[in-house]
């Protein structure tokens, strides 16, 4: 079901979001009188798009949650990642030679997006600089990503995956004391091994004292052995 009137929590979402900071709620209300934008909803969980699906534009999660997942051959569902509200999906590949999702996506229950279009897209970067820039840093945050992924997968050994994973989360929070932004089937996805290996890992790495958690919040105990892990 698509609609374009915004509610006031739903500005709020998307000004808290990366790809509208700094653009407060009442100024993003106007842009969106003037803007051709889609507010689509799904009741029900529904498949938004399909692998190799033609990317025309970006969406943003207003409400609920969306699923990216690799479907393989085998019938076997793979979750590479959840996107909760704010988050966002298609900014990589709109402007490509590639405009192909690399995955599916799936809503959940009662989701709510925000599609804008490319000729909207385009609009907006002329509107606002400040869209602009923080398009350009929410790229530039995915190919960031995306290239310590590949470092990270250079790694044969599992537990160096690990090490590496939990040493660059406490470089980017500054503190031992940190809060992982995967749950552990994201984070065994995000470094290529299976869960009940991730499990064993730092399962592991809690008995040799270097580590102490409880769901996603982690105590680096002793980051100087961890990083020693790595070498």
């Amino acid at each position: 079901m698509k609609n374009s009137l915004l509610t006031k929590p739903q500005l709020q979402t998307i000004s808290k979001s990366l790809l509208f900071q700094s653009i407060p709620p009442s100024s993003l209300e106007l842009i969106f009188r003037d803007l051709t934008a889609d507010i689509i909803s799904y009741p029900d969980p529904t498949l938004i798009a399909s692998e190799g699906e033609v990317c025309s534009g970006i969406s943003l999660v207003l409400e609920g949650s969306v699923a990216v997942k690799k479907l393989h051959l085998s019938g076997k569902e793979t979750t590479i990642t959840e996107l909760k509200p704010g988050d966002t999906f298609g900014e990589v590949i709109i402007f490509s030679d590639h405009k192909h999702f690399p995955s599916s996506l799936f809503s959940e229950k009662n989701t709510v997006i925000l599609y804008i279009s490319e000729t909207a897209i385009l609009r907006l970067c002329k509107l606002k600089p400040e869209f602009l820039k923080n398009l350009m840093g929410l790229l530039s945050n995915k190919v960031w990503m995306m290239s310590n992924k590949v470092r990270i997968l250079s790694y044969d050994r599992l537990k160096q995956r690990v090490a590496m994973y939990l040493m660059d989360q406490y470089r980017m929070q500054g503190s031992p004391s940190i809060n992982l932004p995967h749950n552990r089937q994201e984070m065994a996805d995000y470094l290529g091994m299976p869960r009940p290996s991730l499990s064993r890992e730092l399962q592991n790495l809690k008995d040799q004292g270097l580590i102490r958690y409880h769901k996603n919040h982690f105590t680096l105990l002793q980051p100087e052995k961890l990083e020693a892990l790595i070498q």
